[in-house]
């Protein structure tokens, strides 16, 4: 799931590029208290980098499963799901 800027906040994103100073700029690490903004947009990042990731662990997995003669069938009983559901959803992938 991503989000999507309004155009105030696409300005303000823009403008904040624009003027941004990298002598200047604050800078964090994982372990500092954040500003609730940024902590969120941290957070949002963090969890679309993870799902990506495990997305690919996924298609990879059931990849070499289809590649080892698993049915769709059986991969859908592993994965908790139907073998339709499983087969329509990494096809492509596989």
């Amino acid at each position: 799931m991503s989000y999507m800027l309004t155009d105030e906040e696409a300005v303000a994103l823009e403008r904040r590029f624009e003027e941004f100073d990298p002598d200047t700029a604050a800078t964090y690490g994982p372990e500092d208290d954040l500003p609730a903004d940024l902590a969120l947009v941290r957070a949002q990042a963090a969890h679309d980098l993870f799902e990506h990731r495990a997305e690919k662990v996924m298609s990879d997995a059931v990849k070499s499963a289809r590649s080892q003669g698993y049915s769709w069938h059986k991969i859908g009983l592993s994965l908790g799901i139907t073998g339709e559901a499983a087969r329509q959803r990494y096809m492509s992938k596989v």
